[in-house]
């Protein structure tokens, strides 16, 4: 198997709509996303970082944000929506988005992916993120060190 930077993105996109619930996954700048379209969520976006190159391994550096819209028009309007019960619908997301992201490292540990020789260099940490860009957005963002072997090792 080849091993670059395009067998890492599609490795991610694979494993990401493996996941349950997410629905699409994209790449790149998260701006150039269009985040008013309602049918993109729950949207897995991945961005890449550093790559170190090893003697005979790459290391990429990557970021995985899963996230869905907080759609507060479904929300019962007799709620307080700052109260425990107002915030369930992010209770939810939350809670899904970190199960997403659960499924992604596993077929990074043991999985799919493993066996396709992309390995997982760190234990995760996972961040939640709230954020307002065309819509209100909850979910994780996931920073991952991901191996690969060096393509071009010299004999």
């Amino acid at each position: 198997m080849k091993y670059g930077y395009y067998q890492l993105c599609e490795a991610l996109q694979s494993a990401a709509t493996s996941a349950d619930y997410i629905t699409t996954t994209t790449w790149g700048n998260i701006f150039d996303v269009d985040m008013r379209k309602m049918t993109l969520f729950p949207l897995c976006h991945i961005l890449v970082g550093n790559a170190t190159i090893n003697e005979r391994t790459v290391t990429y550096e990557v970021d995985l944000l899963v996230m869905d819209v907080v759609d507060y028009s479904k929300q019962d309007p007799n709620v307080d929506p700052y109260s425990f019960e107002g915030v369930a619908m992010k209770q939810d997301i939350y809670h899904r988005a970190l199960f997403s992201a659960q499924q992604m490292i596993a077929s990074m540990r043991r999985g799919d992916l493993y066996s396709d020789g992309f390995r997982l260099v760190n234990d995760p940490v996972c961040e939640p993120i709230d954020e307002d860009y065309e819509n209100t957005l909850c979910g994780w963002k996931f920073t991952l060190q991901i191996e690969t072997p060096n393509p071009t090792i010299i004999c």
